[in-house]
């Protein structure tokens, strides 16, 4: 039996959800999967079925009467916003965007079919995989949690401490060049020698310092500056 993947589409652009709608259509048919696309020309559109579930849902950052940012806030409530990919017209509210922790976004400049698979792919990749996950051993103790969960590993004084992304933390001895050998590379990366990020957690890199927000910061060693920049602007150049 064909598995089903239910999307929403909500733009106030109707030839922007059409031509996103057609393309996901037909790369979701590509992989085998049958689709059901809901379409929404307004945010308060959306809202009025916001508690009807969906696997993916791709919305507009700006839209008239409420924004894609006011919405995407709604779903952070929900605990919805990792199905959330934003559409923006406009590349200065891609890192505004970050703070809604999305799954991914589309820059409309840039929506070709080509980049709408990537999406989908990643989004299939994360479905039939169950999520990659980290997994850590010492002594009785055994963590195992989804990569994604992760939004940086610190370690100090042979401790390593687990900071994920509801709030939590997690504690057990270990060295961080194990922990180091479990991550992807795209999202990642070693800021110094006690502390490696997730990149799809940080909003924006100073030269110095990665921030989580206006308080939360991470310092990048002077060496790894120049990486850094460059990780940081790949890892979401490539997404978007």
């Amino acid at each position: 039996m064909t598995d089903t993947i239910c999307v929403k589409i909500c733009d106030d652009d109707e030839m922007v959800i059409e031509r996103l709608r057609e393309m996901i259509l037909r790369i979701l048919k590509k992989y085998g999967y049958h689709c059901i696309c809901r379409t929404y020309a307004s945010g308060l559109a959306f809202l009025d079925e916001m508690e009807e579930e969906a696997d993916l849902i791709f919305l507009d950052v700006e839209m008239p009467e409420i924004s894609g940012f006011d919405i995407a806030q709604k779903l952070v409530e929900q605990q919805k916003n990792k199905k959330l990919v934003f559409i923006t017209g406009h590349d200065n509210c891609v890192f505004p965007a970050l703070d809604y922790y999305p799954f991914s976004y589309l820059r409309k400049s840039r929506m070709t079919e080509e980049k709408v698979e990537e999406v989908i792919c990643q989004f299939l990749n994360q479905k039939t995989k169950t999520e990659k996950v980290f997994r850590i051993t010492a002594g009785s103790k055994s963590l195992v949690m989804p990569l994604l969960e992760i939004v940086r590993i610190t370690h100090w004084n042979h401790q390593i401490t687990i900071h994920c992304a509801d709030g939590t933390e997690e504690h057990v001895r270990g060295s961080i060049k194990k922990c180091e050998e479990q991550l992807d590379d795209t999202w990642f990366f070693k800021a110094n020698s006690g502390t490696i990020i997730n990149l799809k957690y940080y909003r924006r890199f100073d030269g110095i310092c990665f921030w989580r927000n206006e308080k939360e910061s991470i310092t990048v060693t002077r060496a790894r500056r120049k990486e850094a920049k460059e990780r940081f602007l790949k890892a979401w150049r490539e997404q978007g």
